[in-house]
């Protein structure tokens, strides 16, 4: 069932399939969320682990795919390696994860 809340997030997607969508702008909110999480923790003092951080946002992308309907995936969308992929297109959660992470600038905040 597509989740009402949802879609208030996915005004930008795109088909990457006949049958799938990649919604950006729901990654980007996922992402950005888990970013000014760990800005938190590294204002009130706590370490800036990047690794974990690569990790928490690839796992919040690939939540991001919906069917034909619309309907949000439930849990993760399987990936191969880094790439979720919708028959002959893909998308490389390690590069999604590595440009947003460079665009937050925390790697010059802390380092």
């Amino acid at each position: 069932m597509h989740d009402k809340f949802l879609s208030i997030w996915v005004l930008w997607e795109a088909q990457v399939s006949d049958t799938d969508s990649f919604l950006a702008e729901m990654a980007i909110r996922v992402s950005a969320q888990k970013i000014r999480r760990q800005l938190s923790e590294i204002l009130k003092g706590g370490p800036y682990n990047p690794d974990l951080l690569d990790s928490q946002i690839r796992r919040g992308v690939s939540r991001c795919v919906a069917n034909h309907r619309g309907d949000v995936y439930q849990g993760h969308y399987p990936s191969q390696g880094n790439d979720l992929v919708f028959g002959v297109t893909s998308i490389d959660t390690q590069d999604v994860a590595g440009y947003l992470m460079k665009w937050s600038g925390l790697d010059e905040l802390v380092g």
